[in-house]
């Protein structure tokens, strides 16, 4: 009996293992058919797609974008239909590899007239098809230039101006630990003029002004605010010459030394000084950088260079203004006139003081004398 339970649990404990043991086999035979399958496929793959490698995202990287644009303003001409090409060049400046790509969008001028805002294309701006790039995706080693053709193709309707802003940023968002670093983006900024036998290059003097009506030292600050009333945008170029009432041209003060554009419909402000004078306020620099107050506006100081000591200005000065546009067929000039004071009056009230110490320091003494000499006389 004993031999016969025996017998039976040992039955037992083999059928319970059985499964066990065929569960572990199949799971080997699927591991199998698997890799199996795996090498088939590479194995059947054309040759073209065991060259191309496997596409890899660009790394992280956390460092802020740090690149050199060239050039700043890319100006491009052309008739309706015929197009026309450049390049622009992006450097990194910084010690990684920088993925890069490029987005296209459309700018117009601030209320100013001197800053650009980037805004993107509208549905409607059919426009936007017509600017073209070599590579729209690139990679830039560290200390290295890269150059990227553009190509601005404009069907035969085309006609005067279109501004795009060529965006060079990085290719996705960088990131650390959960916190997303938002880095700044240079833009070339593309003024694309498709010639018209409507184009109207025409500019206007909205205002001269002049900061204040008298000074009492320098700097004069002149701003000079110009209109494009026509369709194409247009550069001033000109002088402002200051006389005094005894001398001419004391100063020639050049105006839009950059030759920065005007677009249609928009005004653009030309700030100017005046700042050869003894003394005359600079601003305050601090590591470098103009001082601010807590408004944003330049702090000043007093400053007496012995070097301009011949430049001291007092009286009436008048300012002119010359100032000349290309319409398309000829130059065209615009010219006004203001007139204002510079009045030193502490360095004035001082010098009264002083003559008025010497003429004392010399009267009271004679007055001395002469009275001793009348009293001697009337003995």
């Amino acid at each position: 009996m004993k031999y016969t339970q025996k017998i039976l649990l040992l039955v037992l404990v083999l059928f319970l293992l059985a499964p066990v043991s065929k569960i572990k086999t199949s799971t080997t035979v699927l591991g199998a058919l698997t890799n199996d399958a795996t090498a088939t496929t590479a194995a059947t793959a054309s040759p073209e797609a065991e060259l191309q490698p496997s596409p890899t995202p660009p790394p992280t990287i956390i460092n802020p974008i740090n690149l050199t644009v060239s050039p700043i303003n890319l100006n491009l001409e052309t008739d309706p239909g015929k197009p026309v090409s450049s390049s622009i060049r992006v450097f990194n400046n910084n010690t990684e590899t920088e993925y890069l790509e490029i987005e296209l969008a459309k700018f117009r001028a601030d209320r100013s007239g001197s800053q650009p805002v980037i805004e993107h294309f509208e549905t409607t701006d059919a426009y936007q098809h017509w600017m073209q790039f070599s590579e729209n995706s690139f990679k830039v080693k560290p200390g290295e230039w890269k150059t990227v053709d553009v190509t601005f193709s404009p069907p035969r309707e085309a006609a005067l101006g279109y501004y795009y802003a060529v965006i060079v940023k990085r290719q996705q968002e960088v990131q650390a630990e959960a916190t997303t670093v938002v880095t700044a983006a240079p833009a070339i900024l593309v003024l694309a003029n498709v010639y018209s036998p409507n184009a109207v290059q025409e500019l206007q003097l909205a205002q001269l002004s002049v900061g204040k009506k008298m000074y009492e030292y320098l700097p004069v600050a002149f701003e000079v605010t110009v209109e494009n009333t026509g369709n194409i945008h247009t550069s001033p170029l000109g002088n402002i010459f200051i006389d005094s009432a005894s001398e001419k041209d004391v100063a020639v003060l050049s105006i839009n030394k950059g030759n920065g554009l005007i677009l249609p419909g928009t005004e653009r402000s030309y700030p100017v000084k005046w700042d050869d004078g003894f003394p005359s306020y600079v601003p305050i620099l601090e590591d470098g950088q103009e001082k601010k107050d807590a408004e944003g506006n330049t702090l000043y100081k007093l400053e007496w260079d012995l070097s301009k000591i011949t430049h001291i200005r007092i009286g009436k000065y008048t300012a002119h203004l010359l100032l000349v546009y290309d319409n398309g067929e000829r130059d065209v000039p615009i010219e006004s006139e203001i007139s204002f004071w510079v009045i030193p009056w502490k360095i004035l009230l001082a010098g009264a003081v002083i003559i008025i110490l010497i003429v004392l320091g010399i009267f009271l003494p004679l007055l001395a004398v002469w009275k001793k000499i009348r009293r001697k006389k009337t003995k």
